[in-house]
């Protein structure tokens, strides 16, 4: 399972030149879990997230993504490495502290 995520993220990374930019990403995540890609939206997510110009709407639709999937931990997780990744990035900081909030804290 974790090498065909590999293997996914892998053909999504040439999809995110830098010509790509981060409001295109969004609208690609968004677009994606509205038709029910959920797991690919996550992917595409989580990929540019860890760009500098990376926002807090990318990460906010790509948590979503991940909750669709009933993915708890793997929300956790993102939010964890997103927020070592953007230490200095104020909107990306704060859109991680709302979100961590509004998750199920009674053990995941």
């Amino acid at each position: 399972m974790k090498t065909a995520r590999l293997l996914l993220l892998a053909m999504l990374l040439p999809a995110l030149s830098s010509a790509q930019s981060v409001a295109e990403v969004v609208k690609q995540v968004r677009s994606l879990s509205e038709q029910g890609n959920h797991r690919e939206a996550a992917d595409l997510g989580k990929a540019t997230l860890a760009k500098p110009e990376a926002t807090g709407e990318l990460l906010w639709k790509t948590l979503d993504a991940l909750g669709s999937l009933n993915a708890a931990q793997e929300q956790e997780e993102v939010l964890e490495a997103t927020v070592k990744a953007q230490p200095k990035n104020w909107d990306m900081l704060r859109s991680a502290g709302k979100y961590y909030l509004a998750l199920p804290h009674q053990g995941t």
